[in-house]
């Protein structure tokens, strides 16, 4: 018991007394309580003064547009199979005039697009194979020919192109307002380093 006793009483001594017995252990607490310090300066002087509010974020957005901008995108359906003989089948189907959408619902092999009838949504062409290969497409609602595609076969349909534009207040606010916070934060940070220096 007495040297139970005695070696909890001696690691806290020396636990106690590490800073001044171990410089790196020093040097690591050092370092720990600058950060801390910083970080409430940082607090202080920086972050909490950010403030937010609707006006502010749309003047921020209508001056720096030109950096919220949608790629080419389009809108797509596809049929997918495994299997070369059932995709051609699909396809002597739409030649006969039955719905895209019907045979992608019942049909493709695609998990979680069958209720989907397919569809994509809006996507950058340069998204994925599908995508390119429905940028092949001229006109809403044409299809391509059954192609080859990620261990099974593809027929796309193509619904919309839409050309790159810059993106609207509402579809941009997440972004702008990360990029507002970002600006702010260092404006103010090097207002308070310039009163420092002064």
């Amino acid at each position: 018991a007495a040297n139970k006793f005695g070696a909890d009483y001696l690691l806290d001594e020396e636990a106690m007394n590490l800073e001044k017995t171990n410089a790196e252990f020093a040097s690591l607490m050092e370092d720990y309580r600058n950060g801390i310090f910083i970080f409430k300066l940082q607090d202080e002087e920086v972050w909490s003064k950010i403030s937010f509010d609707s006006t502010k974020l749309y003047n921020y957005y209508a001056a720096t547009k030109s950096n919220y901008v949608f790629p080419d995108r389009i809108n797509f359906s596809e049929i997918y199979s495994r299997k070369d003989s059932l995709i051609k089948h699909y396809y002597g189907l739409l030649k006969k005039g039955m719905d895209f959408d019907s045979i992608a619902s019942k049909y493709t092999e695609r998990p979680g697009y069958g209720e989907k009838a397919g569809n994509y949504g809006l996507v950058e062409i340069n998204n994925s194979a599908l995508s390119q290969e429905a940028n092949k497409l001229n006109n809403s609602g044409e299809y391509s020919n059954p192609f080859a595609n990620s261990d099974g076969f593809s027929i796309v349909k193509l619904i919309t192109k839409e050309p790159s534009r810059v993106k609207t207040f509402e579809e941009a606010k997440a972004e702008v307002s990360g990029s507002f916070q970002e600006s702010e934060s260092k404006r103010l940070e090097q207002e308070y380093i310039d009163k420092l220096k002064n």
